[in-house]
């Protein structure tokens, strides 16, 4: 009887095994099933994107390299499938923009010099263009100030005397300093690289900053130091914010002998162009303001009148302005430029933002081929008068780009100033004003027949071109009077 009872026992418990092995197994069945459901939506997927024809994929691949605009933009775009891997490693041109921006972390530091040499790998013997951006350090995020307000809570004496950094006063964080260290270590790097395939520096760094963050980071050399020592073939130079505290003392003349293009904000003018000799390399100028202050009248006038002759073969002047500015600060500035250009053989003049189109009065360019003017909200009462005297006389292209809708109304106002331009043969006008003429057109009953479908894409912006006769466009123009 016992040997009958340890019998039923042993079964029972071999059953009870069994059943514990079954739902194991059943489980892993389950697991394995919605892992080739996952491998065959996969397989779907793929096949599904392979259909694709091929230039589309090229389409797609193609807008999202020129949104991003920098080779930062290739590492998830490698991620996406073996295709746009080896698009993205075998071709150099890819990887010819390096752009470092803030923030800086301390972290990424290492990060920041593989991204570097990585490009200068893969971009092969091309050339390089550099953009270095850090005018977003002195806007940290919202937890650096609460981290800021913690620490002001637990020692009422760790701010007494705050820096102000931003227009609503807030007192720099400790994050904010680790990030202008970690910038000044990246310039550091920067300059102990080779820069003979250097083809376009953009600097920019918040003024403000810069004094603090070089004395205690012992940065002793200036920007043009690092110019000047073998970017033989740097032919764009951009100098924005904070600028004039790296421009330094050095001669730039005997190394940049390819420079075509100067791009210069604010204070950086003087500066800059002060540590100029003459560059008859340089095609364009761009001048560009943002505040009121007396500093553009002054640096100007210590330039003297003659600076803008250090470029005789200057063909392309853009003058910008992010504020409306007093009108006697800015007649002297072009007070200042109106007889050196008129020597030079300026073919383009670009006027950026809140210009006042009265100062062109001073303005003679004998050589002008197309005057564009962009974003300018000013009123244009004198325009027509200016143009007609001055510097639309030979002007053979206008262009209007980006105006806002109550610049040129009533259409009067871009009437008589096609008028005042004797000589001009074509017209380009933003989107937006030509929509407004469509819809002026519309309600008058007129139908659009000046205007082709032909749309040149310069940035974000549409600009549809007229070809049509002067007398065409001059119908059209009285129509919407």
């Amino acid at each position: 009887m016992d040997d009958q009872d340890g019998n039923e026992e042993n079964l029972d418990q071999q059953f009870m095994q069994l059943t514990a092995e079954l739902a194991r197994l059943r489980a892993r069945v389950h697991v394995l099933e919605i892992q080739e459901e996952t491998i065959r939506q996969k397989i779907q997927i793929r096949d599904t994107k392979n259909r694709l024809p091929f230039d589309i994929l090229a389409l797609i691949f193609t807008q999202l390299v020129q949104i991003q605009r920098t080779s930062m933009s290739l590492g998830p775009l490698m991620r996406v499938s073996r295709l746009w891997y080896h698009v993205c490693a075998d071709n150099p041109s890819l990887w010819t923009v390096i752009g470092i921006h803030a923030p800086f972390r301390s972290k990424n530091l290492d990060k920041y010099k593989l991204f570097f040499h990585a490009c200068v790998r893969q971009s092969g013997a091309l050339p390089l263009d550099i953009i270095f951006t850090a005018t977003h350090m002195d806007t940290a995020s919202e937890e650096c100030w609460e981290m800021q307000h913690a620490m002001d809570a637990l020692d009422p004496d760790y701010n007494t005397s705050p820096t102000r950094i931003c227009s609503h006063e807030r007192p720099r964080c400790p994050f904010w300093r680790s990030q202008a260290r970690t910038a000044v270590a990246v310039m550091d790097f920067l300059h102990q690289q080779p820069r003979a395939r250097w083809r376009s520096f953009h600097f920019d760094w918040p003024h403000r900053t810069l004094l603090e963050v070089m004395r205690s980071s012992h940065f002793n050399w200036s920007l043009l130091d690092m110019l000047i020592d073998g970017c033989f073939g740097l032919e764009s130079l951009f100098i924005g914010n904070g600028g004039h505290d790296f421009v330094g003392t050095t001669r730039l003349a005997p190394s940049l002998i390819s420079l075509r293009c100067i791009e210069l904000v604010e204070q950086c003018w003087e500066p800059a162009i002060s540590n100029l000799d003459d560059l008859p390399s340089v095609k364009e100028l761009s001048l560009e303001w943002k505040d009121e202050g007396d500093w553009v009248s002054i640096g100007m006038r210590r330039l003297g009148d003659d600076w803008i002759a250090r470029f005789p073969n200057l063909e392309t002047l853009t003058l910008r302005s992010r504020k409306t500015i007093s009108y006697p600060m800015v007649w002297d500035v072009f007070l200042t430029l109106s007889a050196p250009v008129q020597a030079l053989n300026i073919k383009q003049l670009t006027l950026v933002g809140r210009i006042p189109l009265r100062v062109l009065q001073t303005f003679e360019t004998p050589h002008l081929q197309t005057l564009v003017i962009a974003a300018n909200e000013m009123r244009w009462t004198s325009a027509p008068a200016v143009f007609r005297n001055k510097v639309g006389t030979n002007a053979t292209c206008l262009e209007l780009l980006n105006l806002p809708s109550h610049v040129l109304a009533p259409w009067s106002d871009l009437h008589q100033l096609v008028e005042a331009m004797e000589n001009l043969e074509e017209v380009k006008i933003s989107q937006a004003l030509f929509s407004n003429m469509v819809a002026m057109c519309s309600e008058c009953g007129q139908n659009i027949t000046l205007v082709e479908d032909t749309i040149e894409h310069r940035g974000t912006e549409e600009i549809f071109v007229c070809r049509n006769s002067l007398n065409d466009i001059r119908e059209l123009l009285q129509q919407l009077m």
